[in-house]
């Protein structure tokens, strides 16, 4: 454990990683592990590509049904803006 993290486990009554945790009985994330399409279609409308303004206005829309001049009033932009914004992170993905 390295110096400064053995100090603060020190000062606070215990290690902080334990040396003997064993990370390899983590099981992997599979694609099937997830069942619901819900939360896929989520993780999908946050894809890391998107900005964060994208990834909430497509799922504002895909999700929970918003219409674009609501989430265009959400954003305080043009709906022709937003419905661009829509239409680059449907493409993006």
């Amino acid at each position: 454990m390295p110096r400064y993290h053995r100090e603060i486990s020190v000062r606070q009554g215990g290690p902080l990683i334990r040396d003997d945790d064993d990370f390899d009985k983590i099981p992997d994330l599979d694609e099937t592990a997830v069942g619901d399409d819900r939360l896929r279609l989520i993780f999908t409308c946050c894809h890391a590509a998107l900005s964060s303004e994208a990834q909430i206005s497509l799922t504002l829309r895909t999700l929970w049904s918003l219409t674009t001049p609501e989430i265009a009033r959400t954003f305080l932009v043009s709906e022709s803006t937003l419905a661009q914004r829509l239409v680059r992170a449907k493409r993006k993905i």
